[in-house]
């Protein structure tokens, strides 16, 4: 039973720590409320912001999240799940004309 709960305890601690350094490597995030993007973390340019709006529309996308993950010294797009693929391609081709 010890090590059941011991192991458990492993789990949740090692999700958390994954979880506090994926955050930390944010640069950006730009949540989606009822379909307008909102920029919560970060600085990116509002003209980026309007662009990258402008693709979720056209997507019917209506609530997700956008984030500018550091790798490598440069910052790439990061998407959560409720973000179609078909989409994410299209968000990543406004990203590119943008990035640094």
């Amino acid at each position: 039973m010890e090590y059941v709960i011991l192991s458990i305890a492993v789990i949740v601690a090692l999700l958390v720590v994954s979880w506090v350094v994926s955050a930390s490597t944010r640069v950006w995030v730009v949540r989606l409320r009822n379909g307008t993007p909102v920029l919560v973390k970060g600085k990116i340019p509002p003209m980026v912001v309007s662009e990258l709006s402008e693709v979720l529309k056209r997507h019917g996308v209506r609530r997700g999240a956008l984030y500018g993950v550091k790798r490598r010294g440069m910052v790439a797009l990061g998407f959560s799940r409720s973000i179609p693929q078909k989409c994410r391609q299209a968000l990543r081709n406004v990203w590119s004309m943008h990035a640094r």
